[in-house]
């Protein structure tokens, strides 16, 4: 399956990610895979660089240092903040902090799809994901400014990430 990729780095952008995403007939869980990529720095400093959603279909990677004093566009508060949908995520109680850290960005309702969520009820899609790297700490060094070059490996990377949490999110809310 391919997956479609959206780099969105203005308002326009990230408004029309947001309304493919939410108008998806496929994604009848209503899951979205969430996860982000920060900038290397020390713990406490650490900043948000990426931030990509997947509904399995389309993943939108929104570069958030493009956005001028942090001003993201309404549209996505309004989105993550939507109880239809649930955001789901490797390490999600631990990323949530920091999106709100950040960005102010609050999800109304999460779902950690890490390992520790696994069990064997749930091995149709696991075992798959299983073989895939999701690594524990998710940052990129070298980011200075909002001058952010993805290259092809960053892309597979985010997209790999958001679109494994949007799968283990979907099977859960299915069982």
């Amino acid at each position: 399956m391919s997956i479609a990729r959206m780099i969105a780095s203005n308002q326009e952008q990230v408004d029309q990610g947001i309304k493919a995403l939410m108008s998806n007939p496929r994604n009848v869980s209503r899951s979205i895979g969430l996860d982000i990529i920060t900038k290397r720095a020390p713990l406490a400093n650490s900043t948000t660089v990426l931030l990509q959603l997947s509904d399995g279909t389309l993943c939108l990677i929104i570069q958030l240092l493009s956005f001028h004093n942090n001003y993201l566009p309404d549209s996505l508060y309004y989105f993550l903040s939507l109880p239809a949908f649930t955001f789901a995520g490797f390490g999600i109680k631990d990323t949530m902090p920091i999106l709100k850290k950040d960005y102010g960005l609050v999800c109304k309702n999460t779902l950690e799809v890490g390992p520790s969520a696994w069990d064997h009820k749930r091995a149709s899609n696991i075992s798959i994901l299983r073989s895939m790297h999701v690594p524990e700490f998710r940052s990129f060094s070298g980011f200075c400014n909002a001058e952010l070059n993805l290259t092809g490996e960053m892309i597979n990377l985010a997209v790999s990430n958001a679109y494994a949490a949007f799968r283990l999110g979907e099977d859960f809310l299915t069982i």
